[in-house]
């Protein structure tokens, strides 16, 4: 959620389980059910404003996904790391000198 500074605007962002359509739909139903969620909160909420509502898609699991994505597009393979999970290197350590 987001509010403005002066309390009047608050933008819901929303996430919805399905695909674009059904996202579309249940924003569409959400926009026309707006003074009846704005009348409940004002019942519920003692407020000195009751912010106007808008609702928004919350696109951060997409996001999410696709972060997820490129991440493992640049994996290396896992003959190319130790069993720790570092990359392993070509050459050797230099040794510590001798006192």
């Amino acid at each position: 959620c987001h509010i403005t500074r002066d309390l009047r605007n608050a933008t819901v962002f929303v996430s919805v389980m399905g695909d674009e359509d059904q996202s579309r739909t249940a924003l569409e139903h959400l926009g026309r059910a707006c003074s009846y969620v704005r009348r409940l909160l004002g019942q519920r909420l003692k407020l000195k404003f009751l912010p106007a509502l808008s609702f928004e898609p919350d696109e951060i699991l997409q996001q999410e996904r696709r972060v997820a994505e490129i991440l493992e597009e640049i994996r290396p393979p896992a003959d190319m790391t130790d069993t720790a999970g570092s990359l392993c290197a070509d050459t050797e350590e230099p040794e510590s000198p001798s006192d």
